[in-house]
């Protein structure tokens, strides 16, 4: 099953932080969540799966890296 990772831009190293921290107890974000989503939908893709957070970039400013495995049928 395919996966595509999807970058959002945080808003400062320390949101970025409390995020990760946020999902690493298994809480959930939804704002980010539907943002990742709704790019996933500008790229033609359909989600198998909600996305999951996998970490944060050193870049600046960081990036929330997302991936999310996406239907086969739908990769353009």
């Amino acid at each position: 099953m395919p996966l595509v990772r999807i970058e959002l831009v945080a808003d400062s190293r320390e949101h970025g932080r409390r995020v990760l921290d946020r999902y690493r107890k298994g809480e959930r974000e939804h704002r980010l969540e539907d943002e990742v989503l709704a790019e996933l939908a500008l790229r033609g893709f359909t989600p198998r799966r909600r996305p999951r957070l996998t970490g944060i970039s050193s870049a600046n400013p960081p990036l929330l890296l997302f991936d999310t495995d996406v239907d086969v049928g739908t990769v353009p």
